[in-house]
């Protein structure tokens, strides 16, 4: 069996070289990557610039690095306070929205590194963002149950979705949360979420503001959601037993994909499903959870097609660059006290299999 040796990458220099393991599933291809280096705590989410030339990272450590991805040089951005949770670019590349622990969302120059504006509107951390097709507003999801969609141009609340709970889960004592929000690409939806429960996965009509749907299909919490390139259907998972659900957003349809229960049957195995990524052809989807495993999955086969290791804690985000070729994903904390929390960020390259 053949086997490729990662780079592991702090600003452009290569500081170590670690080979990768063997493969994990006998019908499933795996594929080296490449592991970026330098945060200094759990890396929260990753995305890539709509050129693909740049991959941009944050962090609990507070700060947001964009990485060339020829030359893996990273420039830091600091401005978020306790913590940056969230990323988004522009449909153009030329911002960068990011959310953090300190209840704002910023808009930066990618060029320069600067923080343009600063919505403060949330009360609480702001843990997802999206921007609209047009990029002439942004939606923001937070632990103050609300979501937010804003005209970047003025910084104005267009619409407030307040998900606030009437009474509080006594039993559990869990705070509920958004936590995910999504855009259509056609531009007129709004997908979204709740944590700390099960809940639906709602769809509100953008110029009216009103409730079009909610998938009730779920048994445990959700924890991303993420719409196919074309806007036919919407991709969710969670804690919901290793399943992932692609659902029809104008239909009845549900395809079910669900990771093998005998690979999740360790004290130290969680089958919670933390991130998902559809490819620009709406053939894949990436899936990452607190196994520490990315999965790549056919959709229209619903067949597990590779399976990736070498993070030592959960997957938080994943991000297909836009040619489809390779796939970013951020290492968070460890859930095997006999293993480090991993703060790295990895580039596979799906062109080569092993």
């Amino acid at each position: 069996m053949n086997k490729y040796r990662n780079r592991v990458v702090m600003a452009a220099v290569a500081v170590a070289l670690l080979t990768t393991n063997a493969r994990a599933h006998e019908d499933a291809v795996s594929y080296p990557s490449i592991i970026l280096i330098g945060h200094t705590a759990s890396v929260e989410a990753v995305a890539f610039s709509p050129d693909g030339k740049t991959l941009a990272s944050s962090s609990y450590d507070e700060t947001i690095r964009l990485r060339d991805v020829d030359t893996y040089k990273a420039t830091k951005l600091d401005g978020h306070e306790k913590g940056t949770l969230s990323l988004a670019y522009s449909p153009t590349g030329n911002a960068l929205a990011s959310g953090g622990r300190d209840s704002t969302a910023r808009i930066w120059n990618p060029k320069t590194g600067e923080a343009v504006q600063t919505y403060t509107g949330h009360q609480d951390s702001v843990i997802s963002l999206a921007y609209s097709p047009d990029g002439k507003t942004i939606v923001s999801g937070s632990y103050d149950e609300t979501i937010h969609l804003w005209n970047i141009e003025t910084g104005e609340i267009v619409h407030l979705w307040s998900l606030k709970a009437k009474e509080k889960d006594e039993k559990n004592k869990r705070i509920k949360y958004i936590q995910k929000v999504a855009f259509s690409p056609d531009g007129k939806t709004i997908a979204g979420c709740i944590g700390g429960q099960v809940s639906p996965i709602y769809l509100w009509d953008v110029e009216t503001g009103e409730m079009k749907r909610a998938f009730k299909e779920h048994r445990k919490e959700v924890n991303d959601i993420v719409f196919s390139p074309d806007g036919k259907f919407i991709a969710s998972a969670g804690d919901d037993e290793g399943k992932i659900l692609v659902w029809g957003v104008e239909t009845d349809q549900m395809i079910v994909l669900q990771i093998d229960p005998s690979e999740t049957q360790s004290i130290f195995v969680s089958d919670d499903i933390l991130s998902l990524a559809y490819s620009s052809d709406g053939k894949t989807i990436a899936s990452g959870g607190r196994d520490t495993f990315v999965r790549l999955w056919d959709v229209e086969t619903g067949a597990l097609k590779a399976k990736l290791t070498g993070h030592t804690g959960d997957v938080n985000s994943l991000a297909f660059s836009p040619d489809g070729k390779t796939l970013a994903s951020a290492g968070g904390i460890s859930q095997n006290r006999n293993q480090p929390d991993d703060r790295t960020v990895r580039i596979w390259n799906l062109t080569k299999s092993e």
